[in-house]
């Protein structure tokens, strides 16, 4: 009984560990007012994505880098880092369009490339 219940409390810790270390490569607050700079009530498209996409895809960058700067790390808990980082960009990105007043159609279209431009950055970045 005990061995289970010691088993786990780790597997708890461990997740919230991992946690913990993905919002540390992450600046919510700043995120949320990139977002809410922007302008999201336009009447045209857009074909370039967002300053803050670009900002998100750096830190991402800087966090792979410092992730992988510890080549002792087994593969599995960097990969766990890293879902747990983007799990968290990804909530902090609802939490930020969540936020805006107002969003035309075209502003929609702009979060939806912006989403795709990350995605894709996110995925070069990634572990293996």
């Amino acid at each position: 009984a005990l061995e289970r219940y010691m088993v786990r409390v780790c597997r708890e810790l461990r997740v919230r560990t991992h946690k913990t270390i993905a919002r540390l490569f992450i600046d919510h607050g700043a995120l949320l007012q990139a977002v809410a700079a922007c302008k999201w009530d336009k009447n045209e498209l857009s074909s370039r994505n967002h300053d803050y996409v670009d900002e998100l895809v750096a830190q991402l960058r800087d966090a792979a880098a410092v992730v992988g700067a510890h080549g002792d790390l087994p593969a599995h808990i960097e990969r766990n880092v890293w879902r747990e980082a983007m799990s968290y960009v990804m909530r902090s990105l609802v939490d930020a369009y969540a936020r805006l007043r107002k969003c035309t159609t075209e502003g929609r279209a702009s979060m939806s490339l912006d989403l795709n431009v990350l995605r894709t950055q996110a995925a070069k970045l990634a572990p293996s």
